[in-house]
């Protein structure tokens, strides 16, 4: 019972944070994209080019490309993605509906147009973190960036350059140079303030490791990091890989073990996890840092 009421809890509070993301969101649009003039990738740059073309009413614009992605997710991918939008996809264009003339209220000087953008991209990164986190999709793009994953055998990150890229490429087109210019910068900054919200998920990170080269990074990750290393033989019919090592570290070490894993195996594949529960000596994650630091690994 304690269980059942813990998993509720995780899915209510997850619900919550994708409702206040998703709020978030169409409030940067409304009150700080959309007075500029400034299109950034999404269902949000989409629905402004259309509404400069045809003089369509955004928040209907939004919910109409809301549905037809629905749809298409429906038809070409598998029906649990479709599910995870389907919240997202009816709150957005209702927040956007409710916000819309929030910048008759909020008065903005939008001629400092750099101070603008570089909040634009805080909220939006964190709106971003949190739909991330939540284990929802936002719906619009996110649908169009799994179907091309799927079909094209890209990466994520590829598909999102692709799928962002065009929105971006037509709002240089319609709109002017310098508003494109800072769209791409809010773009930059959403990106590093969302994978900084995302990874704040928990403390730990455990870390699946499929390489050839085990001893050079078991010797990193243990004798450099300080971290406990768990071997085992990878026992899949189609294995590239002959080794797993598996080891839990501390979030902020997240990008020493990834980029030392990558430079020295290149080949290396990693799976990586949340971890919210892992005890250990008491006094050892000092031991730790103190070791890290004195190892000095900045070029990774």
């Amino acid at each position: 019972m304690l269980t059942l009421n813990k998993i509720l809890l995780e899915r209510l509070y997850r619900t919550l944070e994708l409702i206040f993301a998703i709020f978030l969101y169409a409030l940067t649009f409304n009150l700080l994209l959309r007075p500029s003039g400034i299109v950034i990738g999404g269902m949000a740059g989409i629905s402004m080019i259309l509404n400069y073309l045809l003089s369509i009413n955004i928040p209907l614009i939004i919910f109409g490309l809301s549905l037809i992605f629905i749809m298409l997710g429906y038809l070409l991918l598998e029906r649990k993605i479709v599910i995870q939008t389907i919240l997202a996809a009816i709150l957005y264009p209702l927040f956007i509906f409710i916000t819309y003339n929030i910048s008759n209220y909020i008065i903005i000087n939008y001629r400092e147009i750099e101070v603008i953008s570089i909040f634009a991209g805080i909220m939006l990164g964190i709106s971003t973190g949190l739909v991330q986190r939540s284990g929802f999709l936002s719906g619009g793009t996110d649908i169009l960036e799994k179907i091309i994953i799927k079909y094209l055998k890209i990466s994520a990150g590829l598909a999102f350059i692709i799928a962002e890229g065009i929105v971006l490429f037509f709002g240089l087109i319609y709109f002017k140079l310098d508003q494109f210019m800072y769209a791409v910068l809010i773009v930059y900054i959403m990106n590093l303030i969302s994978s900084q919200v995302m990874l704040s998920i928990s403390q730990k990170k455990m870390f699946y490791i499929y390489t050839d080269e085990i001893e050079e990074i078991k010797n990193f990750i243990h004798n450099k990091m300080g971290y406990d290393v768990t071997f085992m033989l990878n026992k899949s019919q189609k294995k590239h890989h002959h080794y797993i090592l598996m080891s839990v570290v501390n979030t902020a070490d997240y990008y020493l073990l990834r980029n030392g894993v990558e430079e020295l195996d290149p080949d290396a594949k990693i799976i990586i996890f949340d971890s919210y529960e892992h005890f250990e000596r008491p006094g050892k994650n000092q031991e730790r840092v103190k070791r890290i630091k004195e190892a000095n690994y900045e070029h990774f």
